[in-house]
């Protein structure tokens, strides 16, 4: 038989639990929800505002795009992204290297064909499609997205 008073005490051994409760607590509660930061490209809906090639800027024809989701970027936490074009759901998968401000984004397509815009906004769709491809660098703020890759350009907002 034990005689030790310290581990045959039931009420040390509870203060010892309670004390590693305690302490463990604040892991707990810094753990469960991250606050977001600037610069978290992540964290949220980014709509395009501009591409530029080269000297060569490319506006959003912005005439008469019915869908609200109509170049919107959003990256998932499965490391897969939707940014739909003017009229088709597009998207495709990305590694976010964050420590090094770089994104690299494979298979960026379009999901669905519906081809109905007018001329100048499938010109501008396809730009997108072809140029939003590669490993890339990136600049984020509370606001603002610049996404780079040699001479082209992507600027976003937040949504």
């Amino acid at each position: 038989m034990n005689s030790n008073p310290i581990t045959n005490n039931p009420i040390l051994i509870n203060m010892k639990t309670y004390k590693l409760l305690l302490l463990s607590l604040p892991l707990f509660v810094t753990g469960c929800n991250k606050p977001v930061e600037d610069g978290d490209l992540s964290a949220g809906a980014w709509k395009l505002q501009l591409i530029s090639v080269g000297n060569t800027c490319f506006d959003i024809p912005s005439d008469n795009i019915s869908d609200k989701t109509s170049y919107i970027l959003n990256f998932n936490s499965d490391t897969t992204f939707s940014f739909s074009t003017s009229v088709n759901q597009a998207g495709g998968t990305c590694l976010i290297f964050f420590q090094e401000k770089r994104i690299e984004i494979n298979g960026y397509q379009e999901w669905t064909e519906v081809g109905q815009g007018n001329p100048e906004q499938l010109e501008f769709d396809e730009k997108l499609l072809s140029e939003f491809q590669g490993l890339m660098s990136y600049i984020c703020t509370k606001n603002k997205l610049t996404i780079t890759r040699d001479k082209r350009k992507f600027l976003f907002e937040k949504r």
